[in-house]
């Protein structure tokens, strides 16, 4: 197509948008305030009067909490984190518990409230919404546990671990209890690492919290404690600076005029069209294959530069990088048809001002456009940085945080399944861990990665720094490989970080 037919079609889409845009804001406004006013008022009604009935009753589930739980809670669940740990000796089950009482089940806040009062509540349905709600006789006995209760010495070896944390991901919780439990593999085999006696996982649904929130839980159950907290003081809630009134009003008045620009610019014209994308959403529960990449030291990732922006790349884009490019030439290896030179990838930006202890969900879904170059990664980390820090001073995270407190106010039946928001064919999660090694209940851990659920993407990538190197696990749809399964992902990842890696 010619320059002018490019411009033309960039100009038509423009505007498009502004005309969408205002049609938003002089139309749906006014009938969302008509909407949602009433729901918001309804749902704190049923929130008291809940309480009211049963005492039992918690708060009610809202913004992403509530959209996390909405379909898959017990049953089916699919929004699951389940960080792996590697030990050098196994835990002690009932150390681990008496530690867990104290230091976590016990303790309050400064206004004598329980800070991990969601870890002894279950989720229930009231009213049309879900509710925190106390379990009756709550034993930690029933959260803790060993892998096979029944044989808690057999060896469980590493080359499982996988497929173990895929079939993990999609087992029922007991609906009698929180969704959470601690999982203890005392006898475990490490093919390279002999040091590695033990393993644990730990299995959380994500209306529970997000993944700092699950860092800062495994903090207060080492002997040793911990130099330097995960979220450091960019979790300090003290020294907000206090805006101009003027400057608020003109904040929030831009805010309206640019938020429904940016959504409907990222639902309408922000899209993946390949087949691998096709299947994951026509079988969004499908069996998933999984692979843990080799460590990599970040000192070796952070040698990389660019030269006319050498201060610009930071770890985050240059993962995002590796995944993308990754999954495109898997892609390219499989002879899908498709666009493979532009991929979007979602991921999530942690919000400033995290709470810090206790159990919540602070963070903001974000979907970024990735231009490919499959002969060069370095353009293609090029890209990404440009395109990365784009969206992270946009408006857009501010705007997704809000459509998640509006898409939590609805009741239940009106919430979207997890697999109908932002559709990509790539899902990213990347956690800054401890850079120095720490325990759990006194055995020293050896590696520490994280795994999770893929829902509406063909691939994921969950990066895990700690102890100074990034531990990368990738996993897909099987019904997208040919072959090998999760393999083909992996050897995508080796080929595209040795080819960066190599880079000067």
């Amino acid at each position: 197509m010619d320059f002018n037919g490019s411009k033309f079609i960039h100009i038509s889409k423009q505007v498009f948008l502004v005309t969408l845009t205002t049609f938003v804001i002089f139309i749906g406004y006014p009938l969302g305030f008509i909407v949602f006013v009433p729901l918001i008022i309804y749902r704190h009604v049923v929130e008291q009067l809940a309480q009211i009935i049963d005492p039992k009753f918690g708060k009610i589930l809202k913004g992403l909490d509530a959209y996390l739980s909405a379909h898959t809670t017990y049953s089916s669940p699919t929004a699951v984190l389940l960080p792996v740990y590697y030990l050098e000796k196994p835990v002690d089950r009932s150390e681990l518990i008496k530690t867990f009482d104290e230091n976590l089940i016990k303790i309050q806040d400064q206004n004598g409230n329980l800070m991990y009062q969601r870890l002894r509540q279950k989720v229930v349905a009231k009213f049309g919404y879900h509710f925190w709600h106390n379990v009756d006789s709550f034993d930690l006995h029933h959260h803790i546990k060993f892998l096979d209760p029944s044989c808690p010495e057999q060896v469980f070896r590493q080359k499982d671990i996988m497929k173990l944390t895929c079939q993990l991901g999609r087992r029922p919780f007991d609906d009698n209890r929180s969704p959470w439990e601690i999982i203890l593999i005392p006898s475990f085999e490490h093919e390279e690492d002999t040091t590695i006696k033990a393993a644990l996982i730990m299995r959380f649904h994500h209306c529970l919290c997000d993944g700092f929130s699950v860092l800062k839980l495994l903090e207060r159950i080492g002997v040793n404690a911990w130099k330097h907290s995960i979220l450091g003081v960019a979790s300090a809630k003290n020294g907000a600076k206090k805006n101009n009134p003027l400057f608020s009003l003109l904040t929030f008045l831009f805010f309206l005029i640019e938020a429904p620009y940016q959504v409907l610019k990222t639902f309408l014209f922000s899209y993946d069209d390949n087949i691998w994308l096709t299947r994951a959403i026509k079988n969004p529960f499908g069996p998933i294959a999984s692979q843990v990449i080799d460590q990599i030291p970040i000192a070796n990732l952070k040698m990389f530069k660019l030269q006319e922006n050498p201060e610009k790349i930071n770890l985050t884009s240059i993962i995002l990088a590796l995944a993308v490019q990754a999954t495109a030439v898997a892609m390219k290896g499989e002879n899908v048809n498709g666009n493979l030179s532009k991929l979007h990838v979602i991921t999530p930006l942690p919000l400033p001002n995290h709470p810090g202890d206790g159990l919540c969900n602070h963070w903001a879904s974000v979907k970024i456009p990735i231009n490919l170059d499959l002969e060069d990664v370095r353009n293609t980390v090029r890209n990404v940085s440009r395109e990365f820090e784009r969206v992270r001073r946009s408006i857009f995270p501010l705007v997704s945080t809000q459509i998640a407190k509006l898409i939590g106010s609805l009741p239940i039946v009106f919430i979207p399944k997890l697999d109908g928001l932002l559709r990509s064919t790539c899902i990213v999660s990347s956690f800054p861990g401890p850079t120095h090694p720490v325990d759990i209940c006194g055995s020293p851990c050896k590696v520490l990665f994280g795994t999770g659920s893929i829902i509406g993407c063909a691939a994921g990538t969950v990066s895990f720094s700690y102890n100074g190197s990034i531990t990368l696990v990738t996993g897909g749809y099987q019904c997208n490989f040919t072959q090998g399964h999760g393999e083909i992902l992996a050897e995508s990842y080796r080929k595209v970080i040795k080819e960066f890696l190599s880079l000067k």
